[in-house]
């Protein structure tokens, strides 16, 4: 959550619309098991893409 909340916080500065995460320069391994932070990080389209439906007629 706390990568989450760093990516939409900063993507909500006019021009950014990424983030990657470095310590000292370098790039971060192992850092997120389920996240590979060597990339980088875009925020989902969708916060809840799971409860995002289409209605249909």
């Amino acid at each position: 959550m706390m990568v989450e909340s760093f990516m939409y916080t900063f993507t909500t500065i006019p021009g950014v619309d990424s983030i990657k995460i470095t310590a000292g320069g370098e790039e971060i391994n192992n850092f997120i098991d389920v996240l590979d932070t060597t990339q980088t990080l875009y925020p989902p389209e969708f916060i809840n893409p799971e409860v995002v439906e289409t209605k249909q007629e």
